[in-house]
């Protein structure tokens, strides 16, 4: 039997024990982990602001990065690992992505998470 698991993190340290947790008391099945980032949103402009497709293209390089560690942390520890890299409210893709899988994690709160996010 293969276990489908959607792990949401933020490079944590708090994540990456979620992360082992899950690998371990899902037991000896065949573990698929898909490992998700999701980076809030673009902010409205503010006043001199910042532009979009510099912010997108910052944030995406830093979810990669954070992904990176994650499957390097995640080790042996599963059969498959597919990463995913979203950028848009966290909660809501979370929730969206998980009716896909046997089993959602995620740690306490995100470190980046905005105001009245996470």
């Amino acid at each position: 039997m293969s276990v489908n698991i959607l792990m949401a993190t933020d490079g944590s340290g708090e994540a990456t024990t979620a992360m082992h947790t899950a690998a371990r008391v899902t037991g000896p099945e065949r573990r698929n982990f898909t490992l998700l980032c999701v980076a809030p949103s673009y902010p409205k402009p503010r006043r001199g602001g910042r532009r979009r497709e510099d912010y997108e293209r910052r944030i995406l390089s830093e979810i990669t990065h954070i992904l990176s560690g994650a499957q390097t942390d995640l080790g042996g520890r599963a059969t498959t690992v597919s990463l995913v890299a979203e950028i848009g409210s966290p909660a809501a893709v979370i929730v969206a992505k998980a009716e896909d899988y046997d089993l959602t994690v995620i740690g306490p709160k995100g470190i980046g998470a905005a105001p009245g996010e996470g």
